[in-house]
């Protein structure tokens, strides 16, 4: 279970823990009991996330495929994206309960989305399921990897450009615990759009998501990947996403959290090649008793690379927030460029806020910054825009929306990045009232 990563990352990346296709259960299971299950306040990482409602329950409900029908008229399957797939050129793939629907194809040229059944999988599931993510202190990817059955593998050509974003619409049986895998593999020069998009479950009950995705750019590829995650307000979502990134990649990632009463995004990301450059950044915005986390880890293991994160968030009511963010600069990443903030607006007394922003570096040529920020809104903003005759709804409206743009901005895809302006808008406006 503890080797060396190898193809190209040999020699750069140090020894791991993964668990390769194929005995991914037996040695998910053992790292299971090693770890002693699910994390609680005592560990560190944790003790800010709310895990009340998870424990051994979850694995008794963990869900099987047998029994659930085909076809969108079973209530699942509605996706906001519908209408972009129908009419713009989009990609949609439905998965349901982890399971991808309509079987292996390749839906257009030199871009192949499969299931882990299809012969065309299975050598890229030998060289990368489980290898990507280093499984030291990611329980949840763990736990996922013990229970994972089927894998959704999604693989771009070398130098293929695909202009449209590919569509994942991810639903869940109420009810059930869901242990969806991805698999995203760019090849050398190649360029593609992923959306992962995670609604409100269907058919009663409480949805309880672990997805773990896996992102592997190689040298020269450009990947712009996008979450939007708007679950039931009593669902749980835990999902961690490993990416490795080689030399003269980029990769962009901007997810957006306003769903689901716990939930938490982490994104490990390893930059294993030169040239390259990384900017991911997240929108959250929650109410009531939700608590929305945001773990990010930058892994910077080679010189001359430019990274940015900016997360920022708005927390009303008696919810809370977390982001916990860390860049870490090997001794041989010199002349690395590293930018990471957060910054976060408080509606209500009630709301709260654990931000921890951390450097770990070990180079001494770098140009490395950090900072968050958390307060109310400006009041000399608020008194401009009513003293121009602006409603106290609307003028709170506007200052949150440009509070949260900096980060739609960073979205490239012009269709994703007014969608999510659209729905944001909509939720702001709702929590302005």
């Amino acid at each position: 279970m503890k080797e060396r990563a190898g193809g190209r990352g040999e020699g750069v990346r140090d020894e791991v823990l993964f668990c390769g296709w194929g005995d991914h259960k037996v040695l998910g299971a053992s790292l299971w009991d090693r770890m002693g299950g699910f994390p609680g306040v005592k560990h560190e990482s944790w003790k800010f996330t709310p895990l009340k409602g998870v424990g051994e329950d979850w694995v008794k409900s963990v869900y099987s495929e047998s029994g659930l029908g085909e076809g969108r008229e079973k209530g699942w399957g509605v996706s906001r994206y519908d209408e972009r797939v129908r009419e713009g050129g989009w990609t949609g793939v439905d998965v349901v309960n982890g399971v991808m629907r309509g079987g292996g194809e390749q839906v257009m040229r030199g871009v192949e989305v499969m299931g882990s059944g299809s012969g065309g999988a299975e050598s890229l599931l030998k060289s990368y399921f489980g290898r990507v993510l280093d499984m030291r202190g990611c329980p949840f990817a763990v736990f996922n990897t013990m229970y994972t059955d089927d894998v959704l593998v999604i693989h771009v050509g070398e130098g293929v450009v695909v202009e449209e974003p590919i569509v994942l619409n991810m639903q869940t049986l109420g009810g059930h615990t869901v242990t969806s895998r991805v698999l995203f593999v760019l090849g050398e020069g190649s360029r593609c759009t992923l959306i992962e998009d995670f609604s409100e479950g269907f058919g009663g009950g409480v949805s309880r998501v672990v997805p773990v995705v896996e992102v592997v750019l190689g040298e020269g590829s450009c990947c712009y990947h996008y979450k939007n995650q708007a679950m039931g307000e009593g669902d749980m979502h835990f999902a961690t996403s490993a990416v490795t990134v080689e030399k003269g990649a980029k990769y962009e990632r901007v997810v957006c959290q306003t769903g689901s009463l716990i939930s938490r995004d982490e994104l490990h990301i390893y930059v294993l090649g030169e040239g390259s450059e990384v900017n991911v950044g997240g929108v959250y915005i929650a109410r009531g008793e939700q608590c929305l986390d945001q773990t990010v880890l930058l892994h910077h293991k080679v010189p001359e690379v430019v990274s940015r994160q900016e997360y920022r968030g708005v927390l009303s009511e008696r919810s809370r927030g977390v982001f916990q963010g860390k860049i870490k600069v090997d001794k041989v990443a010199q002349k690395t460029d590293g930018y990471q903030a957060n910054r976060t607006v408080l509606l209500s007394d009630e709301a709260w806020m654990h931000a921890k922003p951390e450097l770990e570096i070990y180079a001494d040529d770098v140009k490395c910054s950090h900072g968050a920020v958390v307060g109310e809104l400006d009041k000399q903003a608020m008194y401009y825009l009513r003293s121009r005759g602006l409603s106290p709804v609307k003028a709170r409206g506007l200052l949150l929306m440009a509070h949260v743009n900096e980060v739609l901005e960073g979205v490239t895809h012009e269709g994703v990045r007014e969608d999510f302006r659209d729905f944001v808008g909509k939720i702001l406006s709702e929590i302005s009232l």
